[in-house]
């Protein structure tokens, strides 16, 4: 599984096997007297003539085991093995790229019922992403783009699972162990593990060293480091959740989809400018999933094709896809073409299939599913696909808002025979309201939002809606990045002020009769605008569901009325016979 499949005279053209080490590649025709290499580390590497195969339609390829033939033996107590490997983690400066890169490549993402492995989504696309100096600890990733994909899914998806898992196309640089500074590799957190030296052995003529690490107490993570003994460089990280990540992964979890393993392969190649260039990275996860029987595996997959130094970051936030988007989501990236041409990541048997079965006739689709009546039958997967890729479009914010009043008033008269007279004045009342913000993404930089707000206040009232449309602009970071997102909006408000209230007493005779009536009004004076306001929100995305934002706006009001109520709370009566 995984291995490097390149042409001897050019290692830019080739692929990785898949996970059954089943791969296909196509070559040019200006390769056909050429060989192909197959290497894996900790095997001897295999050459093989291309005009000896090219006409095969299977071929099988066996590779040796390397055996420990390093001339020097090496051996390392424990203190000194720490030693050494605090060594290679100071070495990561020089190792690494200073320089920034645009890396392309392919990617993949599946979604599997287990244990049959029955295909529910399967997705591949050619993506670009904008790779920062390693040197640069403030902004850690770049943005992605996709240049182009193919997706698809059995047609009644949502009645298997409901679980999306965001930023996949970001899986290149979010298990970057060596940018991201696993736990494993930091000295600080040496003693959370137990290092052991393996095997010595050469990969593609460079030395080698393998080292086991294994937890000790609360550490996240087993797995196996290969090391370059000439640089110092992390080569590649076969490595695992341990019991103790995945409790710290299900804690953090907020979906009802608890892990049950989650296994990453990360690798790195030598580049022409005498620096480790990440090579591919892969996900395998497996876990509960309480909408079906069987469990939900989820694999991410990315190899690198071409890295070209850049400077600056050549991707518009435009194109940009969100770091807490959806794959699924980007559906105007998905076209009937891409599956009809030559895959670049090697597919198995099984997903190849998959891919024909999907996207040759879509009346099939339930054939990949199982198909007992209860769900073949049940139509209410349509309504809830479509319902969930709205949802994943959808985001929705609680504010509370301080707004300062401006209200006068003035000397007003009730028509005869009543007769009022008052004179109040309101000056900067400061009327707190909660609000509700309902955005919807119509792609990564634009939304249509639906804002209103309701009083807090006892004695004063507001409401308020407004309609409008707002960009996102990223300002820094991409992890966990800050969103600047201007707009206009058409409002309407209504807003109210209890004056307070004031007693109107009139007398009023006939027929010898003489009534005294002593009212109790209350006074309120409010304004009702329609408008426009401009508003910028500053956020922060500190987690996928969740968001902290600050909002301010202006506004310039189109039509204003202003008006005063008057309502009576209490009267009394009384009188007196003057015959």
């Amino acid at each position: 599984p995984y291995a490097h499949v390149y042409v001897k005279s050019n290692k830019l053209i080739g692929t990785t096997t898949n996970n059954e080490g089943i791969f296909s590649l196509v070559l040019p025709e200006k390769y056909s007297g050429d060989s192909i290499v197959i290497s894996f580390i900790g095997y001897k590497s295999n050459l093989i003539s291309i005009k000896l195969i090219q006409y095969w339609k299977n071929i099988s390829i066996n590779l040796e085991e390397s055996p420990n033939e390093l001339k020097e033996v090496v051996v390392f107590a424990n203190d000194t093995l720490n030693g050494f490997l605090k060594k290679v983690f100071n070495k990561i400066a020089d190792n690494y790229p200073k320089k920034n890169f645009l890396i392309k490549g392919c990617y993949r993402e599946t979604n599997l019922l287990h244990p049959n492995n029955r295909f529910i989504y399967f997705s591949e696309a050619k993506i670009e992403f904008f790779s920062p100096s390693y040197t640069n600890t403030i902004s850690k990733y770049g943005p992605v783009r996709i240049i182009e994909g193919g997706k698809v899914e059995v047609e009644n998806r949502y009645l298997y699972s409901d679980i999306h898992f965001y930023a996949g196309l970001y899986s290149p640089q979010r298990f970057d162990f060596v940018r991201e500074e696993f736990e494993f590799i930091k000295p600080s957190k040496f003693d959370k593990y137990e290092y052991k030296v393996e095997r010595f052995f050469e990969f593609e003529g460079r030395p080698t060293i393998a080292i086991t690490f294994k937890p000790k107490k609360d550490a996240l993570y087993s797995g196996k480091l290969f090391i370059d003994k000439a640089t110092l460089a992390y080569v590649k990280c076969d490595f695992e959740l341990s019991k103790a990540g995945i409790r710290k992964e299900n804690a953090l979890t907020l979906s009802s989809f608890k892990y049950k393993s989650r296994e990453y392969l990360v690798q790195y190649r030598f580049g022409k400018d005498g620096r480790w260039h990440l090579w591919f990275a892969i996900q395998d996860g497996m876990g509960a999933n309480s909408k079906y029987k069987d469990d939900l595996r989820y694999t991410n997959e990315f190899v690198s094709l071409d890295e070209v130094q850049v400077d600056p970051n050549p991707i518009p936030d435009s194109e940009a896809v969100n770091f807490y988007s959806f794959y699924t989501s980007q559906e105007n990236k998905f076209n009937d073409n891409y599956w009809r041409k030559p895959e670049t990541i090697a597919r198995s048997a099984k997903s190849d299939s998959t891919i024909k079965l999907l996207f040759s006739n879509p009346l099939t689709k339930n054939q990949l599913a199982k198909t007992d009546s209860t769900i073949s039958k049940n139509k209410k997967g349509n309504f809830k696909s479509n319902f969930l890729k709205v949802g994943a479009k959808l985001s929705t914010g609680i504010s509370v808002a301080f707004v300062p009043l401006n209200q006068k008033i003035g000397n007003y008269s009730l028509s005869s025979p009543n007769f009022l007279s008052t004179s109040k004045e309101v000056d900067e009342i400061s009327k707190a309201a909660l609000g509700i913000d309902i955005k919807y993404y119509l792609n990564g930089s634009y939304c249509l939002i639906v804002q209103g707000y309701g009083n807090l206040n006892s004695k004063s009232s507001l409401s308020m809606a407004s309609l409008g449309f707002q960009v996102s602009k990223r300002l820094v970071g991409w992890k966990r990045p800050f969103y600047f997102e201007p707009g206009l909006h058409f409002y309407y408000s209504a807003s109210e002020v209890n004056l307070g209230s004031t007693f109107a007493t009139n007398t009023i005779s006939g027929s010898g009769i003489t009534f005294n009536t002593n009212e109790k009004i209350l006074l309120s004076s409010g304004q009702e605008n329609w408008g426009l306001s401009i508003s910028a929100e500053l956020i922060y995305k500190f987690h996928s569901r969740f968001t902290l934002f600050a909002k301010a706006s202006g506004s310039l009001t189109i039509d204003k009325n202003d008006y005063l109520n008057l309502s009576k709370n209490a009267q009394s009566f009384f009188g007196s016979n003057q015959a």
